[in-house]
């Protein structure tokens, strides 16, 4: 029979991590593992300690070629894979214990074609989350897409995603051989072919974090041809979707290689030489010449000044906009009003010697909602929540600046009950002490509004809106910026109901309402039985039942 996962380990000159990385899968809870160890001509003992894990353990089979690359050696354990899943592991990565089962086991239940989850990155100091997968991963998913959940558009990895090999084979799927970046174009187009994706919240990779002196790949930006082979990786997915007419995903996409793939590589520019400079500007500008028009436009001013002067290529004052956002200036840089509308105070601001038009200044979403909640409590039978909130460069310090609305929607069905708000002077943020301004709030629930036949048990959020000066922000209302979030405790109020204040997993407050059903009244031994005996709800009243019997052990 085949096996259920078949895993491809890519190995090449990775002596000091490979046993540990091999262990970790021999310490799988699924057993039933088929271990595709690919040597890419290994120069250093890595060879010698994959044949030892094969002789040991018949779940490992060694594979040797010549040296020719991490795509050319996936896919040749690829050819060599037997199970009815498959996976990628790089051979000085780690999987926790329960990866693989929890991945297929999701696969298994909702019939999806691939199943991906979060990632910590790892040193010798410690695990950590991995920025890029932190925000992707907060909450799981069965059954979702990429057109759906756009924030999949950044989940580039193929090492954190068990692949269903029948979707696989079906859609001739392939690593690109002889570059780098190639799990960009395997793991989006598998993205976007998908009738359905898994996305799962628990760790199920640990990436390794190389040490100074001994960099990855993915750790050195202008050495090489890092650059190069990222365009090519990023434009092979554009083509991809240029070519199916997904005129909507295209513009997505062209938005995140601009704000995550090529930024990476612009903040590079004052490390780079010429030569690095002049090769990221002829990318860069050449991959903006064919991206979806309007790509620039929903950036904070900050990146849009910067990819304003590459397409100018005006490389000093890029690398002054550069070294003024890295430093403590853009921290502590200001705004100008002009009209109804506020512009950052960044370098060549209405300079005419450069020429930068100010619409490229305009703040636009970073004038954001900032709030912190201070205190959740009952008061008197009603939950009250206290807290700052206010829109950051607009300080409410006068009354009628600013106004604060809340609001309680239903999950399921998204009614909206508005909520009290009360606007009050507290202390503002990074004050003193002795500075007050109008930026405190109040809200105030009734949780016998949420009791009536239309609304029933359930969860409800509370979300969040500020207005100030013209200026619309809203969110849902957030836990403590800082320290432990407070539980209040559950209320009953009536009627066989009671109302439960929580935090959800994706951090917002939770007002959730529940039905007793059975109310136990007492507990005890009759001889070797345990009895409860209690009341059991009916039709909104108690009916007093038999007692209930069974073995005290």
């Amino acid at each position: 029979m085949s096996p259920t996962v078949s895993v491809v380990v890519p190995i090449y000159n990775v002596e000091p991590y490979l046993r540990t990385c091999l262990e970790s899968l021999a310490a799988q809870t699924l057993r039933d593992l088929d271990v595709v160890m690919v040597d890419d001509g290994s120069s250093d003992g890595s060879g010698a300690i994959a044949a030892a894990f094969a002789e040991r353990d018949g779940r490992f089979r060694l594979v040797t070629r010549e040296n020719g690359g991490l795509g050319a050696a996936r896919n040749t354990g690829i050819a060599e894979a037997a199970g009815e899943y498959l996976a990628f592991v790089d051979s000085d990565d780690l999987l926790p214990p329960y990866a693989l089962e929890y991945l297929a086991a999701s696969l298994a239940e909702t019939g999806s074609d691939l199943a991906t989850g979060n990632v910590r990155r790892f040193d010798g100091h410690g695990v950590a989350p991995s920025p890029m997968h932190r925000k992707i991963f907060r909450t799981p998913e069965p059954r979702t897409h990429v057109t759906r959940d756009t924030g999949l558009l950044t989940d580039r990895l193929v090492t954190n995603k068990l692949w269903r090999r029948s979707f696989w084979d079906a859609q001739g799927m392939a690593f690109p051989e002889g570059v780098l970046h190639e799990d960009i174009v395997v793991a989006l187009t598998g993205h976007f072919c998908a009738a359905a994706v898994d996305k799962l919240s628990h760790p199920v990779y640990l990436w390794r974090v190389r040490p100074d002196g001994d960099k990855s790949i993915t750790q050195d930006r202008v050495a090489g041809q890092a650059l190069e082979h990222r365009v090519r990786a990023v434009r092979a997915v554009g083509g991809f979707l240029a070519e199916r007419g997904m005129d909507a995903q295209r513009l997505l996409w062209d938005r995140v290689v601009v704000g995550d793939d090529l930024r990476l590589f612009l903040q590079e520019m004052d490390a780079g030489d010429d030569g690095y400079r002049t090769r990221f500007l002829d990318l860069a500008n050449a991959y903006l010449d064919d991206a979806v028009p309007g790509v620039l436009d929903d950036l904070p001013a900050i990146e849009r000044l910067k990819w304003h002067l590459v397409r100018r290529r005006m490389v000093p004052e890029l690398l002054e906009v550069l070294t003024f956002q890295k430093s403590r200036e853009m921290a502590g840089a200001g705004v100008v009003r002009k009209g109804r509308h506020y512009y950052g105070r960044y370098p060549f601001l209405d300079d005419p010697a450069v020429g930068v038009p100010r619409e490229v200044y305009r703040l636009r979403e970073e004038v954001g909602l900032r709030q912190k909640v201070e205190a959740v409590r009952w008061e008197d039978g009603r939950l009250v929540v206290e807290g700052r909130a206010a829109l950051r460069y607009l300080p409410p310090n006068r009354r009628w600046k600013q106004q604060v609305f809340a609001w309680l929607v239903n999950a399921d069905t998204g009614r909206r009950l508005p909520l009290p708000t009360a606007c009050v002077r507290r202390t503002a943020a990074g004050a003193d002490g002795r500075s007050r301004d109008w930026g405190g709030f109040r809200v105030t629930v009734d949780p016998r509004r949420l009791t009536g036949k239309a609304d029933g048990p359930g969860e409800w959020g509370v979300e969040l809106w500020v207005l100030n000066r013209g200026h619309l922000r809203r969110a849902e209302l957030g836990p403590p910026a800082s320290g432990p979030a407070q539980r209040p405790g559950h209320r009953e109020i009536g009627g066989g109901a009671r109302v439960c204040p929580e935090w959800s997993e994706s951090g917002g407050l939770v007002v959730r309402v529940e039905r007793r059903c059975a109310t136990v009244t007492r507990v005890g031994l009759d001889g070797a039985e345990l009895v409860l005996a209690g009341e059991i709800a009916a039709a909104g009243a108690g009916a007093a039942t038999s007692p209930a019997r069974g073995p005290a052990s």
